[in-house]
């Protein structure tokens, strides 16, 4: 999805091996407000703040993502 707004968006596949390459080691991942009619359309719809779930496994439809990582 792309935000209006947003120089630069990360897919999750991306982000992760960004986190994983200098050694960090994800222990959960979490999309935070599923956007679920942006995911869909392609198009970025506001209203989708009040329609998703505010936490989510899904982050390729999440506006933001959330990693909780250790460096072992």
């Amino acid at each position: 999805m792309i935000h209006p707004e947003h120089f630069e968006e990360y897919r999750p596949d991306v982000l992760r091996t960004l986190l994983e390459c200098p050694g960090f080691q994800v222990e959960a991942a979490y999309g935070i407000r599923e956007m679920p009619q942006t995911a869909a359309s392609g198009r970025f719809d506001y209203q989708d703040f009040w329609r998703g779930p505010a936490i989510s496994r899904n982050l390729e439809a999440s506006y933001i993502q959330y990693y909780a990582c250790i460096k072992p």
